[in-house]
């Protein structure tokens, strides 16, 4: 926990497991006084009563494990309920940190793709509507035969170019790369919707509905939009795609007007264009101030400001914004300097 101005917290716990019966296995863990840790004075003992449950599943579901997680925990000082708000979630996330160190999806990927790799290599009929809509897909590959349409700057080593078919309002976009696998192996990959690898974080739904064949299938799909996904209430996922926008160069940061930096200009046009954040920015004047400070990410001497978000100022959001690159630059972590930063300033 990161708590302003506050001396460090210290644990003592005493832990014992034992089997509960042949498929469950009970951790506890209970604070206690040991002469081994007299207090420090310059400290404060803080207090945690913990059990964990880890249940044998069924057979069928072999080397899995149920865990179920409860914690009770006293940091020996008043907190406001906002904090326990934002610090709770933050421990139940224990066990989420838990199954991604046992993950296995890439041994289960793995297993799947083989056997798409298998069903590749044997013969297959064809009906004449799945030639047909292979022949539409070789249609705009040929588009590109002659080396011609407009080159596109890609960020890895792939060429990639973009070009319109005629009586076609929409462009086709065209990509080639070599890659280090048998084309067995990349469709695999390619076919394997459901894997948990190509899970995205704008998927609403995924799903295979009807497999007539090995190599025909019907999938459905739908994800959310970029404003959708950007409006009225925001979560962790729409934190992260307004983050990349906000490092996102843009055309008019070229052309920006006297007396404002690049990055000024690039926070203005992301509130004129996204409906999300231009909604906010009407309700809180000074929130793309503090935005456009933020994204700067320069060292700049900290202040303290007691404002909150519905009254802060202009100058009192660049205090609040430019106290963000020191708090990354004193901690080991990007999510610890955060959790400063919010706990620093009420307006967070």
């Amino acid at each position: 926990f990161r708590i302003p101005r506050a001396p460090p917290r210290e644990w003592v716990l005493r832990c014992i497991w034992k089997w509960r019966d042949e498929r469950a296995l009970v951790v506890a863990y209970s604070s206690v006084d040991s002469v081994d840790f007299p207090v420090n004075p310059s400290w404060t003992r803080a207090t945690n009563v913990v059990c964990n449950v880890y249940e044998k599943l069924p057979e069928g579901a072999q080397g899995t494990t149920k865990a179920t997680w409860t914690q009770q925990m006293d940091m020996k000082t008043r907190l406001p309920k906002w904090f326990a708000k934002r610090a709770g979630p933050a421990q139940n996330e224990y066990l989420s940190k838990m199954r991604k160190q046992f993950d296995r999806s890439s041994d289960i990927d793995a297993r799947s793709r083989l056997k798409i790799i298998e069903a590749a290599e044997k013969a297959q009929t064809y009906t004449p509507e799945e030639v047909e809509q292979l022949k539409i897909g070789a249609s705009r590959m040929s588009l590109f035969d002659e080396g011609d349409g407009k080159e596109l700057k890609m960020s890895s080593g792939s060429k990639g170019k973009v070009k319109w078919k005629p009586g076609d309002s929409h462009a086709v976009g065209f990509a080639t790369t070599t890659v280090r696998a048998s084309a067995e192996q990349v469709t695999a990959f390619i076919w394997d919707t459901e894997a948990r690898a190509k899970a995205r974080h704008d998927d609403l739904e995924k799903a295979v509905d009807e497999r007539p064949s090995e190599h025909n299938m019907l999938v459905y799909n739908r994800k959310k939009t970029p404003n959708a996904a950007l409006r009225h209430e925001y979560d962790a996922e729409d934190g992260v795609a307004i983050g990349n926008l906000l490092l996102s160069e843009t055309r008019e940061e070229k052309h920006h007007e006297k007396g404002e930096t690049r990055v000024e200009a690039r926070v203005r046009a992301l509130f004129v264009k996204n409906k999300g954040l231009k909604e906010l920015g009407e309700k809180h004047r000074s929130l793309s101030a503090l935005l456009a400070i933020v994204a700067a990410n320069k060292l700049r001497p900290g202040g303290d400001s007691k404002a909150k978000l519905c009254n802060m100022t202009e100058k009192e959001a660049r205090v609040i914004g430019g106290a963000l690159a020191s708090c990354i630059a004193a901690n080991l972590t990007s999510q610890a300097a955060v959790d400063e930063w919010i706990l620093r300033y009420p307006a967070m």
